[in-house]
């Protein structure tokens, strides 16, 4: 009897187990996951790549859910590459164990990455040789069906350049310095926000129904993300919950409001969505920012955009 008592508990705790299971599969049905492919390293590199002159050069790009995504040819291999100015540098998409690692930070946690040296890369008519880059396997951002996704393109590559996005045309264009110039010189209502870099990223100042914030500019996240600790001091409207994934792969629910009154000089935005999470992973240790969150794609409205790293210097064509 017993025996036949201890069987039927056994029963029970497995069938409750599984229906816990079941419950918490069920509550992340129907709630939309975002990518947030923030990647920090304290190690920015040390060598000088061999870079051609810079000349305007225009490609088209796809979207991977809300990313934007670019074909390149690395080691003369044409792949699809994320266009991430919150990724260091190159990164290649790879699951094999790499010779040597440095630590970094995704927005969640510290993770280990791959160092490589890429011979050449080639976007257009704009290439680079002997290119320090990284690998990490991120086979979990991918969004684009059955393409691959290579890899991200992040500071390293484009420091030197002034880099455009056309949402109308989904063109992504490298500007030279002059073509630049005479396209500023023509263009009508473009608003103009200066920024600084710290470490790799492109930080602007930003305020938020009054209050001064500190954001990265971060084309490698779907949605824009503020510290969770400023979720009581900011009071969004509208809160809900949806998923977020970082490069580690792990997938965390965090809030989601509703911010008014967002502008940064002369670009004003009515209202903006923000995921609010945990940012210590960002902004403490060896790696960290002093900044208070990750400005996505949708900070940009679907308008064309140029950030140019020579001048310091973010543009927006209302």
């Amino acid at each position: 009897m017993q025996l036949s008592n201890l069987l039927i508990e056994i029963k029970l705790g497995v069938i409750k187990k599984i229906f816990t299971l079941v419950l918490c599969l069920a509550c992340f049905c129907g709630v939309s996951q975002n990518n947030i492919a923030y990647l920090g390293t304290a190690d920015i590199f040390s060598k000088k790549e061999k870079t051609s002159p810079t000349a305007s050069n225009t490609s088209n790009f796809n979207f991977s859910g809300g990313l934007i995504v670019v074909n390149v040819a690395v080691n003369g291999e044409s792949g699809n590459y994320i266009l991430d100015t919150g990724a260091p540098g190159l990164v290649l998409n790879s699951s094999e164990e790499a010779e040597s690692f440095v630590l970094a930070s995704s927005v969640s946690s510290t993770i280990k990455i791959g160092e490589v040296m890429v011979e050449n890369f080639q976007w257009g008519t704009f290439k680079q040789e002997k290119v320090e880059g990284y690998t990490l396997d991120i086979s979990h951002m991918n969004k684009l069906g059955g393409e691959s996704l290579d890899g991200l393109i992040g500071y390293q590559i484009l420091k030197q350049n002034a880099v455009s996005v056309d949402f109308e045309n989904q063109e992504v264009a490298i500007f030279s310095k002059k073509d630049l110039k005479s396209k500023l010189k023509s263009s009508e209502n473009v608003e103009t926000i200066p920024f600084i870099i710290e470490g790799h990223l492109p930080v602007i100042k930003l305020k938020i129904n009054g209050k001064k914030y500190r954001f990265a500019i971060d084309t490698g996240a779907e949605k824009n993300l503020m510290n969770a600790k400023l979720f009581d001091k900011t009071t969004p409207a509208n809160v809900t919950y949806e998923l977020m994934q970082g490069l580690d792969g792990g997938i965390r629910k965090v809030a989601v409001g509703q911010l008014e009154n967002i502008a940064s000089k002369n670009y004003d935005i009515d209202k903006m969505n923000f995921l609010f999470s945990d940012m210590s992973y960002v902004n403490e240790g060896e790696n960290g920012y002093n900044i208070d969150g990750l400005l996505g794609l949708p900070f940009f409205q679907n308008k064309t955009f140029v950030i140019d790293y020579r001048k310091g210097e973010l543009h927006i064509w209302e």
